[in-house]
């Protein structure tokens, strides 16, 4: 066994400081994240949410329009969905929400729901601005200035 030692010795130290020194580095390399299975987990998952968002980001917002004719008078209710109305880049059909109406002198006015529709409710003629808003099924959405013009009721 003294022989052995005498002949292997320093080759059986410098294996053993290898060994320890190689295991010091693979331990600070995986508390550190990098050549570990999480690493290369997150790595992958960054890159999918990257491509979603991307994809999200790049989506075109929907847009807003006005039906041809409509006309709004005092007095009388009057179904959003019967003015306005939003489309989708596909084309879909959108309801638009009412934000808010402003009236000539920047009072707030708000809208009526009646059984889950929006209905406009004037009591005064003028001219209202609306600020209006249509959503697509994954969550953009567009925001329209709108003015409008409502007259007095004949009734």
């Amino acid at each position: 066994m003294k022989i052995t030692i005498e002949q292997y010795g320093s080759s059986i130290v410098a294996l053993s400081v290898f060994v320890l020194l190689l295991g010091l580095c693979m331990w600070m390399l995986e508390k550190n994240g990098i050549f570990t299975q999480s690493a290369i987990q997150h790595t992958v998952q960054e890159s999918y949410q990257t491509s979603a968002f991307d994809e999200y980001r790049n989506k075109k917002l929907p847009e807003i329009f006005e039906h041809n004719k409509y006309e709004i008078k005092t007095g009388e209710y009057m179904p959003v969905s019967s003015c306005f109305y939003g489309k989708d880049k596909e084309g879909t059909i959108l309801s638009v929400s009412v934000i808010q109406i402003l009236d000539k002198k920047e009072d707030v006015i708000g809208t009526i729901f009646r059984e889950g529709i929006e209905y406009f409710y004037f009591e005064e003629s003028g001219t209202y601005e609306l600020v209006l808003e249509a959503q697509d099924n994954s969550g953009k959405r567009q925001t329209a200035y709108i003015k409008i013009f409502v007259n007095e009721s004949l009734g």
